[in-house]
Order: structure tokens, then C-alpha cells, then sequence
């Protein structure tokens, strides 16, 4: 079932264009992360859904209803739209208790005072909350607070909860610790949700999709391992990981593979998009895809810059035609010339942008 349907929506402040033209879909069940460099529209995007912002076209459709339809002149009051939000201040009521604050959700849709303490209580006590019950805000620790902005968004059974940066506010421990929790309650209870974030790590653990925007297009959107392996832009492939880029020129086709060369190197590449001889090229690399031990049929003899430990491995910078380029290893290794390599299907060749050509 789809809960929520965004059709060609644009938006505009003033002059400048923010919202090019989206559209998506979020079914019953599904986790939908919202993922993009700062100014990329995905904030833009949930505060349009919701209803804060007004798109100047398109559509939003909240299950068989239009929540705003330019055409009809269309647009639902945020209040009427009956969304769950969880803010990225949590937005708790400072002097209220835990119990207060989400009896007040309730209190807004007229429920009674007896449907108002049961639906409270059954939601605090699935979240882990019931002894924080007469707590205020400021007496919690930041993921009970979170806990407590997600409940109050839960507590109604909305068709479809909006979280802004809901994780932001955590320390590292706790971030890792919510990703899991949060995933966890929205699946058991087959809710419907989309999240907002800029932080790729925290999208591929929480979302069942991605939409990836950049300069308020929608550049990609799929399932986290699918966008993460088979980036279709170049965009898309530099957002993710850790990468290297190089630029070159394709000089021969072999088998459904490219060569690439650029000054002193050369390798053999899959191409992401059609690439024709002769035509300059962008070349990305994953860092983890870089093997300083195995042979293989691609090979670069590169210069070692500087070995950093970072607990579970070593990172290794080496540079290449006045780029860092950059290998993990388990251990580390001497000052000098090594040679790296890494297999053909893993290097991503792409169209050199039209603003980078002859750089």
C-alpha cells in the first residue's frame, strides 16, 4: 500500500529554484531516508510534505487524499495533514512531564482522558519510558528525550511519521545505539516513515530507501546496498564512502570494459554511463577496494604519503598526478613506493563534468 505519494514538486524562495521537480513514493512498512549535502532541498522537501513550506507545483498525496495539489489550489493545514513529527530539537514541552507531553498529541485530536492515559502509557512502556513517566525534559538524558519526541509522533498511529535530523543531538555511543532502536520500533509496528539526514552512514543502517538529492533534484533513489554498489551518476558514487578520483582519458573498449589513462597511470574501468574513446573521463575508486597485496590485471605503483591507525585498520595516503589517494591495510607499511591494485568491475568510470572538462 502507498502511504505517501510526492508528484513534480517545485518550490521556489524568491528566484532561486529549491525543489526542481521531485518525485517519490512511500509504501506501508517502508523506511524512506531523505539524504544530501547541505542545500541539497531534503529539509526543504519534509517541511513541504508536512506543510511548513508551499510548493508553487506538483503534488502530495497522504494515502487516497491530496494533502496539497497545485492544479486544485489545494494545500492542508500542517494540523489537518495528521503526520507524526520528530523534530531535530525534539521540541519537548519544558514544562511538562514525559507523560504530559504525549497526552497532549492526544489531547489536540479530543480523545478522552481515559483513551489519552492508556494509549500514553502503552506507549512509554513499549519504548522503555514508563518509569521516566513523571520526568521533565530537562531531568533526561538526550536519547530518553528522543525516545520521549518519538513517542509523542507514535502515540496517534499517524499514517506516516516525518524525522528532521532526528539523531543528531546523540553523542556517537548513543547514535549507533538509537540507528538499531529506531529501525526496530518503525518495523515491528509496520509504520510508514521518512527520515532526513546528511550523514551517509546513518541512511544505509536506517533506510529501507534512499533518496539522494543534490541542487534540489532527485539524483537517485533505491535500496541502500543498491545505490551504495551501483551508483548511476557520478554524483551518486562521490557522496558515498571513502573514494578516489581520477580524471583521464578513455583510449580503447575490451568485453564490455573501458581503458582510462591520465599522466602515468592507466586502468581498466566499468563504465556507469556510455563513455566513447577519446572522450575525457572521471574515474572512482573505492577506498576498501584497494588491495596493497593481491595481483591483479589493474595496478598502480604509487608514492606513500602518510599511514594514519584508526583502531580496526590502517589508512594509507599515497598521491597520485597531484591527487591523495587512498588504500586500507591491517597493518602498516613502510615509507616508499607500492604497488596497488584493484579488479576492473570496482572502477567506476564516468562522463567528466561538462564544468570540469580540459582541467
Amino acid at each position: 500500500m502507498i502511504k505517501l505519494t510526492v508528484n513534480d514538486l517545485k518550490l521556489r524562495y524568491g528566484s532561486v529554484e529549491v525543489l526542481k521537480g521531485i518525485t517519490l513514493e512511500l509504501h506501508q512498512g517502508e523506511i524512506l531516508v531523505l539524504l544530501g549535502a547541505s542545500g541539497s532541498g531534503k529539509t526543504t522537501l519534509l517541511r513541504s510534505i508536512a506543510g511548513f513550506e508551499r510548493p508553487y507545483s506538483g503534488t502530495i498525496k497522504i494515502g487516497e487524499k491530496f494533502a496539497f495539489d497545485d492544479r486544485q489550489g489545494q494545500d492542508v493545514p500542517t494540523e489537518n495533514r495528521g503526520l507524526g513529527l520528530v523534530f531535530q530539537s525534539y521540541a519537548l514541552w519544558p514544562h511538562k512531564t514525559v507523560d504530559q507531553n504525549i497526552r497532549y498529541a492526544l489531547k489536540l485530536r479530543k480523545l478522552s482522558s481515559e483513551q489519552q492515559q492508556e494509549r500514553s502509557r502503552a506507549a512509554l512502556e513499549q519504548l522503555g519510558l514508563a518509569h521516566l513517566r513523571e520526568r521533565y525534559p530537562h531531568q533526561l538524558s538526550g536519547g530518553q528525550q528522543q525516545r520521549v519526541a518519538v513517542a509523542r509522533a507514535l502515540v496517534y498511529d499517524p499514517p506516516v511519521i516525518l524525522m528532521d535530523e532526528p539523531l543528531s543531538n546523540l553523542d556517537a555511543r548513543l547514535r549507533d545505539e538509537a540507528k538499531a532502536w529506531l529501525r526496530t520500533i518503525i518495523r515491528e509496528r509496520n509504520l510508514s516513515a521518512i527520515m532526513v539526514t546528511h550523514d551517509q552512514a546513518e541512511a544505509l543502517a536506517v533506510g529501507d530507501k534512499i533518496a539522494l538529492l543534490a541542487d534540489g533534484r532527485l539524483e537517485q533513489q533505491g535500496a541502500p546496498q543498491e545505490i551504495y554498489e551501483q551508483p548511476r551518476s557520478l554524483v551518486t558514487a562521490e557522496f558515498f564512502g571513502s573514494n578516489n578520483r581520477l580524471n583521464g582519458v578513455v583510449t580503447g573498449t575490451e568485453n564490455g570494459m573501458v581503458k582510462v589513462e591520465g599522466a602515468g597511470w592507466s586502468l581498466w574501468g566499468r563504465p556507469m554511463e556510455p563513455v566513447r574513446v577519446g572522450e575525457e573521463a572521471a574515474v572512482v575508486i573505492r577506498s576498501e577496494a584497494i588491495s596493497l597485496t593481491e595481483q591483479r590485471r589493474n595496478k598502480l605503483s604509487l608514492p606513500l604519503s602518510l599511514s594514519m591507525f584508526a583502531g580496526e585498520r590502517w589508512h594509507h595516503l599515497f598521491e597520485i598526478d597531484g591527487r591523495s589517494f587512498t588504500a586500507y591495510g591491517p597493518k602498516r607499511i613502510e615509507p616508499g613506493t607500492h604497488q596497488l591494485s584493484v579488479e576492473a568491475e570496482v572502477v567506476w568510470v564516468f562522463h567528466k563534468p561538462a564544468d570540469e572538462a580540459g582541467s
